[in-house]
């Protein structure tokens, strides 16, 4: 069995390049994990191990060095270079937070630094660094656990990403009528399907479901001036 190896007190992106490669290298999903010093040289690393977020003696995985000498997470080479085009799409806002946390020591000022003091306040306590921590504080000096936590979070995080990227493609399918105003789609699976429409404009939303129909209205604005959705001369 392969052995994964991270520094010790990990931070968001040793235990998201953990979980990244758990879930996207094959072989690795059984690894044991393993926290080593961060100046641990690797030497007794055999060839399937894999160490993240370390140098490990030339055999780590760290991230990609900017011309300016900012260092990029570990974790987002590991999602670009293993997870497929669709999961890497699926969870590239949780990669790119923990990229900026990594690579500029705080998203809260590389994002949002004009907002108000409460809004930035309330980011930073509800950001996914922020959950680590509360994690953290609840399972103290145990990493162990921590990572399992964190795993079941970032688990939630791709099937959720998944689940937005189906939505989309079926909002893309959606026949559209009235300008825009109404949308027509078939066979709806994905519950987010409606929200992606709202947001693109649409004010009605009919489901075709075999012989079911239903209708859905966003509660704002006015669709046709005659009341009417479904005449001829509006499609």
């Amino acid at each position: 069995m392969p052995t994964l190896y991270t520094h010790v007190k990990p931070d968001i992106d040793a235990y998201l390049a953990l979980w990244g490669a758990k879930k996207f290298v094959h072989g690795m999903s059984q690894a044991s994990v393993v926290y080593v010093s961060g100046s641990w040289d690797g030497a007794s690393m055999q060839p399937d191990d894999m160490a993240v977020d370390l140098q490990a003696g030339g055999r780590g995985i760290k991230g990609v060095v900017d011309s300016d000498g900012s260092v990029h997470s570990s974790s987002s080479y590991i999602v670009s270079t293993y997870a497929s085009k669709e999961d890497a799409e699926a969870i590239k806002d949780l990669v790119r937070f923990v990229d900026i946390q990594d690579a500029y020591g705080s998203v809260v000022h590389y994002l949002i630094k004009n907002a108000s003091q409460e809004a930035r306040r309330i980011f930073a306590v509800t950001s996914i660094g922020a959950v680590l921590r509360a994690i953290e504080y609840a399972h103290p000096n145990d990493s162990s656990t921590v990572f399992q936590r964190m795993s079941d979070i970032f688990d939630g995080y791709l099937e959720m990403g998944r689940a937005n990227v189906r939505a989309i493609a079926e909002a893309n399918q959606a026949e559209l009528f009235a300008d825009g105003k109404v949308a027509m789609v078939r066979g709806k699976k994905e519950k987010r399907t409606d929200h992606i429409l709202w947001e693109r404009g649409v004010l009605a939303i009919v489901y075709v479901d075999g012989f079911n129909l239903g209708v859905v209205r966003r509660g704002e604005g006015t669709i046709l001036k005659d009341g009417s959705i479904f005449r001829a001369d509006h499609a």
